[in-house]
């Protein structure tokens, strides 16, 4: 299905790795300003440009259900798929599998449409006011110098599908591995979406809307493991949005960074 979502993440924490030896595990306030010519914070800069673009492929990927029909909206071509409805709950499942010879994914997305106080079957671009959706991914993956496996979940309401704004809050959550040859990396990562806010015309009709208010606030903690021992690093990240940029502020050890940045830079 979201044909957007595993390149943000498997590109997200492998940025993540290069971040373990950017400060050490004290952080006592007050916070320094880090160096702006560190390679971490050119990286982070990166970073940032992927949550950005992978919160828009979530949000069109929940927005899309508007157009369900009980077949889809498929995002990839799948070996299996499996799509239910539950009359006691209102809840839909869209099951996708797919796999070749270096990856392997499932997919499994629940939605509910809502009207006003009740719940509907079926998605109607009249009077459907709102969207429970939750998104769960698993994969492995095989690349010539490393191995990624990771499990990611994603749940969000989706409010104001009748006005000119919609709104979308909720939380994140996953954990990756990545092995190469040196080195074992694990690595966790939880999330909250912030009253994120899009144009629901550019949901409509943009292929990569941007939002234009609200923000994202997010925790990692790293680990790395070598023959030598381990060491981690933990950070948080404030994204707040705006409607022609971004503002990040990364704090991690002693340190902060700051930045700003267009949409699809």
């Amino acid at each position: 299905m979201k044909k957007h979502l595993l390149p943000c993440l498997v590109a997200v924490f492998a940025l993540m790795s290069i971040f373990l030896g950017c400060s050490d595990n004290d952080s006592n306030p007050p916070l320094i300003e880090g160096d702006y010519n560190d390679p971490a914070y050119i990286q982070a800069q990166g970073l940032a440009e992927i949550y950005v673009d992978s919160l828009a492929a979530f949000a069109l990927d929940g927005f899309s259900y508007m157009e369900f029909d009980g077949t889809g909206p498929m995002k990839v071509a799948s070996d299996s798929v499996d799509i239910r409805y539950n009359d006691s709950s209102s809840w839909w499942t869209v099951y996708a599998h797919y796999d070749t010879t270096d990856l392997n994914m499932t997919f499994l997305d629940s939605v509910r449409f809502e009207e006003g106080s009740e719940y509907r079957q079926w998605p109607d671009s009249l009077t459907t006011t709102g969207i429970g959706y939750h998104a769960l991914a698993s994969f492995d993956l095989a690349a010539d110098s490393a191995t990624f496996a990771g499990d990611f979940s994603q749940n969000m309401a989706i409010d104001g599908i009748q006005s000119d704004l919609v709104a979308f809050t909720g939380g994140s959550s996953a954990d990756i591995e990545i092995q190469t040859n040196t080195v074992d990396y694990w690595q966790s990562y939880d999330g909250s979406i912030l009253n994120v806010t899009f144009n629901r015309s550019d949901l409509e009709v943009l292929e990569d809307p941007h939002p234009i208010s609200g923000g994202l606030d997010v925790t990692m903690l790293v680990v790395a493991t070598t023959d030598q021992g381990s060491s981690s690093v933990s950070w948080h990240a404030i994204v707040t949005f705006y409607i022609d940029r971004y503002h990040v502020r990364l704090e991690s050890g002693g340190n902060y960074w700051e930045w700003e940045g267009p949409y699809g830079g």
